[in-house]
């Protein structure tokens, strides 16, 4: 089954880009010359790797958070000092 999987896949890809594209024995499209294939990928995990990135992430958040809403409030109330007129 798997070198009939493989034919299938390489006819699909020769009537698609043409007589002249390179493929590897599985029938794959092989990269252009020069460029590095990554045929492996692994799941990592999400967030953060540890609880002081976290914290980081959290408190910076919440700093920008806080500086616009000081900006918000200084627009509406007039106080708002433009920089670099």
């Amino acid at each position: 089954m798997a070198a009939l999987r493989a034919a299938r896949r390489a006819w699909t890809a020769i009537r698609r880009h043409g007589p002249t594209v390179l493929l590897d024995r599985d029938g794959r499209l092989l990269p252009p010359e020069g460029v590095v294939l990554v045929a492996d990928w692994r799941y990592r995990g999400r967030g953060y790797t540890t609880y002081g990135d976290a914290w980081l992430a959290g408190h910076m958040a919440a700093q920008w958070r806080e500086m616009r809403r000081i900006g918000r409030e200084e627009l509406a109330s007039g106080k708002a000092v433009r920089i670099g007129a």
